[in-house]
């Protein structure tokens, strides 16, 4: 039974003149005498008695009639919810974020693009790259804002920026005073570091990596 035959019996039960609700709906009147037919087959009773040429709804019919047209209104509000959600103009946009991008990168995004789709809600989440390019993938967020490039072939991606990375280290360390520092001579030295979920860490790993050594982490 097709929702649109679930229309047409409830359209029947408030007209039961089917000569008129055949005209009303633009379907012809065997076409929609054979879809009721079809439905009290599926529901083992006759929902209609047939006084004459004309069919009567009875109270069965009137009671299946009621409820279907609850659930027609769920299912037209349903539907109308996610046209709305997948309208640019006024659905809602999950975006995901990298924490250290929370402070000033994505409110300016947001900024921006609510200056032309006023109308926009953005629902946000903010966590480490593996944390949300794993809601990415799961269908949880609709972008990501991330870094450094996913490594995966089922996301597509665009550079907003490059950022360069900096070695910090305390005023007394024997490079303090130098502009310039090739990594592999810190190779000795203990790093501070983020935890291995962190996409940095995974970019100073690999720096290092390609540098020649395995950084010695303290913390």
């Amino acid at each position: 039974m097709q929702v649109q035959e679930l229309r047409w019996f409830v359209a029947a039960v408030g007209q039961p003149n089917l000569s008129r609700v055949s005209e009303s709906l633009h379907v012809s009147q065997p076409a929609l005498s054979r879809s009721l037919r079809r439905l009290e087959a599926m529901v083992g009773a006759e929902l209609f008695d047939r006084v004459g040429r004309s069919l009567e709804p009875n109270e069965l019919g009137r009671s299946l009639a009621t409820r279907v047209a609850r659930a027609l209104a769920e299912l037209d509000d349903g539907v109308a919810a996610v046209r709305q959600a997948a309208d640019p103009e006024q659905g809602e946009v999950r975006l995901a974020f990298l924490h250290t991008f929370g402070t000033w990168l994505v409110p300016e995004l947001i900024r921006a693009y609510r200056a032309d789709h006023p109308a926009t809600r953005f629902r946000l989440s903010q966590d480490s790259a593996a944390v949300t390019l794993e809601g990415l993938l799961a269908g949880r967020h609709d972008l990501l804002v991330t870094s450094p490039r996913p490594q995966t072939p089922l996301v597509g991606w665009r550079r907003l920026f490059v950022e360069p990375l900096r070695l910090a280290v305390p005023p007394g360390h024997r490079l303090a005073g130098r502009r310039r520092v090739r990594l592999r001579e810190v190779a000795g030295d203990a790093f501070i570091v983020l935890s291995p979920e962190h996409g940095l860490r995974a970019l100073t790993d690999g720096l290092c990596e390609r540098a020649g050594f395995v950084p010695q982490v303290a913390f």
